[in-house]
């Protein structure tokens, strides 16, 4: 059994990787939103980065050499003042030897910092800009360590220092790492509004400053845009400048959200798409895995009654009627449901939508578990029924497939009653491609239940999809295509390993010996 499971691995995780390549083929080819690259929405996107490999990585490091190399071959330059102190400690210590050209850009990029770090009494007896900044960062050379920073944002989630708080204002952009880092941390809600309250005054342009400390969606705001525009304040050591040819490209960072689960937040309520998705794919995957035990448990005796009755009225009874329930779409069949037994116009035996009564919120666990029975009794029979009938047929073949073989003829003539010939030899061989089969459903009755849910007013993956199908939301749409895939191909890996239970055999096929 062990060697099967390491065999489905190794078919397993190359399919994992094609279903990323997949999902990241729609986000390429999704066109870009805000109406160009250099929109918000775009770079949450990646739309600026090379698809697979980078041949120059960009950090601060390198935007800040660029930029002076552009001002000395005399060609414009770009504006990087609004990232803050973190030019301090990269251009200060090179100001004196600088042309003139590039000493001029820097000391503009410099320039909004010194509000920050001098006082006034220093900006009132400043002469010489160059002088000015050469003597601050000696001044300030101690304050812009990794460490120092880190003790300070310690003191600042501890509340332990009223001092903190003003001197990472002082070192501005420069403390947007261990900042953000420290969002991560359980220290309680005081401590995470504190490091909130100093990064949107650190940031106050950034998107997720506008929500405001209080918002519950401000911290994974800020961790998304931080995952987005990391590179424009941290200089890569060596090891992640190597690294980053491979992990700063737009196959890169869709790998990073996948294994982080760091998805994006959604355009429809600004909330965590990877929150979101467990939340709502629980829901989606236990309606859909409900549906498929329902199909499968009631397929296996209907189908092998049909064949044990070949040609017999129950066989061409149970065909018709899947033949034209078959045809009929899952909407139609749920809207009937819903209205011949759901309320007006037809009986109230079973609620219209959702998944519990509000009355009952405080009521002992059974009766809940009761309720949320009777909620999913219509969305789950109208999700199943199109899987009973093509695995009861499928189960039907297979029977009859079974009952020519001649062991069973064999087990006959040596009167064994038909029960046993039944349950020891027929239907232990019929099992496992239905089983396959129904491994197979769960991901198709996961797609399905998008109509379903809407109409039963279901809070699952379906309802948020048709909402992030109209906001265009692209985030989720690409989030929920790789969910269902990944879903996809477990549900085929636990039906093969319960083949194997099922079916002796299977393990050992491929194995070498048998």
């Amino acid at each position: 059994m062990l060697r099967l499971i390491l065999r489905r691995l190794l078919v397993v995780v190359p399919t994992l990787v094609g279903v990323t390549l997949v999902s990241f083929a729609l986000l390429v080819l999704a066109p870009p939103p805000g109406g160009g690259l250099a929109s918000e929405a775009s770079r949450s996107l990646f739309l600026d980065l090379p698809t697979f490999v980078s041949a120059d990585p960009r950090d601060l490091a390198r935007d800040v050499d660029a930029a002076l190399g552009a001002t000395a071959r005399g060609l414009p330059a770009p504006d990087l003042g609004v990232r803050g102190a973190v030019l301090v400690p990269l251009l200060a210590p090179r100001l004196a030897a600088l042309p003139a050209p590039a000493q001029r850009w820097a000391l503009k990029q410099l320039g909004p910092s010194a509000g920050r770090l001098a006082t006034e009494a220093e900006l009132v007896g400043a002469g010489d800009d160059l002088e000015f900044w050469v003597e601050l960062y000696e001044s300030r050379r101690l304050d812009f360590r990794p460490s120092h920073v880190r003790r300070l944002v310690r003191r600042l989630r501890a509340g332990r220092s009223r001092h903190a708080a003003e001197q990472l204002r002082v070192l501005g952009t420069y403390a947007l790492p261990e900042l953000v880092a420290a969002l991560d941390e359980e220290d309680g809600a005081d401590a995470r509004q504190r490091v909130l309250t100093v990064l949107t005054d650190l940031s106050p342009d950034a998107p997720p400053a506008r929500l405001g400390v209080l918002d519950a969606r401000a911290p994974e705001a800020w961790r998304e845009w931080w995952f987005v525009h990391r590179p424009d304040f941290v200089v890569f050591g060596p090891i992640e400048r190597s690294l980053s040819a491979v992990t700063e490209t737009r196959y890169g960072k869709w790998i990073a959200r996948l294994l982080t689960l760091r998805l994006g937040t959604s355009a429809v309520d600004g909330e965590a798409v990877a929150g979101k998705l467990v939340s709502r794919g629980a829901v989606t995957v236990a309606l859909a895995t409900l549906a498929a035990a329902l199909a499968f448990v009631l397929a296996v005796p209907l189908g092998t009654l049909t064949a044990v009755r070949r040609d017999g009225f129950a066989d061409r009874l149970v065909g018709a009627l899947g033949f034209v329930l078959y045809s009929l779409p899952v909407v139609w069949v749920g809207t009937l449901l819903l209205r011949a037994v759901c309320g007006a116009p037809g009986l109230a035996l079973f609620p219209a939508g959702g998944l519990f009564d509000p009355a009952l919120a405080s009521a002992s666990l059974p009766t809940r578990l009761v309720d949320l029975a009777w909620h999913l009794a219509m969305p789950v029979l109208s999700l199943a029924y199109p899987s009973l009938i093509v695995l009861s047929r499928h189960q039907r073949s297979a029977v009859l497939n079974v009952i020519r073989s001649d062991y069973v003829r064999t087990a006959r003539a040596k009167g064994v009653p038909e029960h046993r010939v039944l349950r020891e030899h027929v239907l232990r061989n019929a099992l496992p491609p239905v089983v396959t089969l129904a491994g197979l459903e769960v991901p198709l009755l996961v797609g399905t239940s998008v109509l379903v849910e809407e109409l039963f007013a279901i809070p699952g993956l379906g309802r948020e999809t048709v909402a992030a199908v109209a906001a265009r939301d692209v985030a989720w749409l690409v989030a929920v295509t790789a969910a269902a895939a990944i879903v996809g191909v477990i549900g085929l890996l636990f039906g093969d390993l319960f083949v194997a239970l099922v079916d002796p055999r299977t393990r050992r096929a491929g194995g070498g010996r048998r």
